[in-house]
């Protein structure tokens, strides 16, 4: 699997943002998708100094959901910088292909596209969610490309360019 086109792919559909924000669901988000459940779990990404990342945190948890990430800058003082955001990304990518893998055992014998675009779905949802995609986990165990591309639509928030993009990619490989 090409680690680096998976990173683009994903920076593409998720953006890349160094400071906290609401993502579309209105959960606390930073860097390429990082979902930040709790304060604790904001203060151990240790970017910034505790009491500034628990005060932004708090800010941007108590602001209006919905708005562009770029809404939530003014409210934060502290700012991830760009080898944090990567790192946090690459340790993100390979816990979601080991969830893959484990799910699935046959995930590196699928075409590349395939395994991107399982990942983006993955990354998007969430693994305790992928499992609600009956009809495409049937169409992976059975190779039919184009049955998981007629299925892999995501509902918004997720953008249908999006979903276009992704059913792009297992048609690549049908």
């Amino acid at each position: 699997m090409n680690l680096l086109a998976l990173k683009k792919l994903t920076e593409q559909a998720e953006g890349r943002v160094n400071h906290f924000y609401l993502d579309a669901l209105g959960k606390p988000t930073i860097g390429v998708g990082r979902l930040v459940p709790t304060e604790e779990s904001a203060v151990k990404l240790a970017f910034a100094p505790p009491d500034q990342i628990r005060e932004d945190y708090r800010r941007v948890c108590s602001a209006s959901p919905g708005l562009l990430p770029s809404a939530y800058s003014h409210l934060c003082t502290a700012r991830m910088p760009d080898e944090a955001v990567d790192a946090l990304l690459e340790a993100d990518m390979q816990e979601f292909v080991s969830v893959m893998k484990r799910q699935f055992p046959e995930y590196e014998t699928w075409p590349e596209t395939v395994q991107e675009a399982v990942f983006d779905i993955d990354f998007n949802v969430g693994p305790e969610h992928f499992s609600a995609f009956h009809h495409l986990i049937a169409g992976l165990h059975s190779r039919d490309w184009k049955e998981c591309a007629a299925q892999c639509h995501r509902k918004p928030p997720v953008s249908e360019e999006r979903n276009k993009r992704t059913a792009a990619l297992f048609l690549a490989a049908a």
